[in-house]
């Protein structure tokens, strides 16, 4: 059985006019819904309802495995049957077929192996012989790695048909670290204090120490017009044109960050003429996670998805401040303030783990706080008419304020996260205040 070759051009394909398309030795996962000969039934795969004749005869409906052997869309399918996924589910082991993928590619037959490839037949519409054998070494080599993580990140690239090579993976994966950019430069920044006096890293260290030094709270400019010019300074693409407009204030941009050669570029000067391998592989760690931000951003027709990360200081706090959005792409490519969905993400000193659910729809805003925090509600009772008058002066309308838990009270950041990477946004019992 030559299952391999089914990796070739994918599992399931749709091509012109909402048309599936499948190919000789594609495997794909569908259920039988009608039995209407001794080999022959209507079978669902996807979203598409197909006649098929089957290599033996068939006597039970339900969820199967399938190999096809010939496909014309004008004419029944032949389909071999590979497993019944009953049988799998009873046994609590995976698919036998596994094994034998596994072994035509070269890839060791290791538990782990199984369970990755497993992963992959189900969660994704489809996947080439060449991603799968990139993705299996990429996990086999990473062991040490946060398994979740790892797969969050082969299934955002092939969702998002990204390379599935290592510097791809490695920086989605990076993006998803919990440690803040904030404490990341604080710590590379200690480790290069006592190196040499050469141009790239005396560059750095003037970089870093101004992200780490920026006070926000003695800033004249808004956040959204600091934020912007801390993006460019990390050597991140894009505007926060949304922000901008929610809080405009003095055009000075007082002691932001100012270096003529982005952070980004400084890194990558510095990690080709390092030879401390400590130093090198911090420095590389942080490129990745900068270019795991690029990476998120994403345009889908009329829709454009974006995200960001800055180091943020205000006062005595510090840490990290995460932004995701979708919205509608107006003619110049910015991001409509008019009909939008936006995700912040911090962590505070008192009220902790925090994200806020802001959705605008003509200007009339929804908006849901995640929190741990007893007594978050009551906050919101208190300053709520005053958040409410802010906006109105914006030209936005706050139609409800919404409190909420996380799903868990661990790994908040990893919550924000997935939210971001899945592009969706689970629901979650809460309180409703009307506003």
């Amino acid at each position: 059985m030559n299952t391999i070759s089914s990796f070739q051009t994918g599992i399931l394909r749709q091509i012109s006019g909402g048309k599936a398309e499948f190919r000789k030795n594609d495997i794909v996962y569908g259920k039988i819904i009608d039995i209407t000969g001794d080999r022959k039934a209507v079978i669902q795969i996807g979203g598409y309802k197909l006649n098929a004749v089957m290599d033996a005869p068939i006597h039970e409906s339900g969820q199967y495995w399938f190999q096809v052997k010939s496909f014309n869309l004008h004419d029944s399918m032949q389909l071999k049957v590979l497993q019944k996924a009953e049988e799998q589910a009873e046994t609590s082991a995976p698919p036998r077929f596994l094994f034998d993928i596994l072994k035509e590619a070269g890839i060791n037959q290791t538990k782990n192996n199984v369970n990755h490839l497993y992963r992959l037949l189900q969660e994704q519409p489809g996947i080439s012989r060449e991603n799968l054998q990139h993705t299996l070494q990429y996990l086999a080599g990473n062991s040490e790695k946060n398994d979740e993580k790892m797969m969050s990140s082969i299934d955002f690239a092939l969702k998002n048909k990204l390379p599935l090579t290592p510097v791809i993976l490695g920086s989605l994966y990076e993006v998803q670290d919990n440690e803040t950019l904030f404490v990341q430069f604080k710590q590379l920044l200690k480790m290069i204090s006592p190196l040499g006096e050469e141009h790239p890293l005396q560059s750095l260290k003037a970089a870093l120490s101004s992200f780490i030094t920026l006070d926000f709270s003695r800033e004249s400019s808004s956040l959204g017009e600091s934020l912007s010019i801390l993006q460019k300074r990390l050597g991140l693409k894009g505007e926060i044109s949304f922000l901008q407009q929610l809080g405009k204030g003095n055009e000075s941009h007082g002691n932001l960050p100012n270096h003529e050669e982005n952070l980004k570029l400084l890194l990558l000067s510095a990690s080709a003429n390092q030879s401390d391998s400590a130093v090198k592989e911090k420095i590389d760690q942080l490129v990745l996670k900068l270019n795991g931000q690029a990476l998120l951003d994403a345009n889908q027709g009329l829709t454009q998805h974006q995200f960001m990360q800055f180091p943020l200081n205000y006062g005595q706090f510090q840490s990290d401040l995460s932004i995701g959005w979708t919205s509608k792409k107006k003619e110049n490519g910015g991001i409509d303030p008019d009909y939008c969905r936006v995700l912040f993400y911090l962590k505070m000193n008192v009220l902790k783990d925090t994200m806020i659910d802001l959705h605008i729809q003509n200007r009339i805003m929804s908006l849901t706080i995640y929190n741990q925090f007893e007594r978050y509600d009551s906050l919101i009772q208190k300053y709520g008419e005053t958040l409410k008058e802010t906006l109105k002066h914006q030209n936005y309308v706050l139609s409800s304020l919404r409190i909420e838990r996380f799903h868990s009270a661990e790994n908040q950041h990893s919550q924000f996260l997935s939210q971001v990477m899945n592009r969706k946004h689970g629901a979650m019992q809460g309180v409703d205040i009307k506003i």
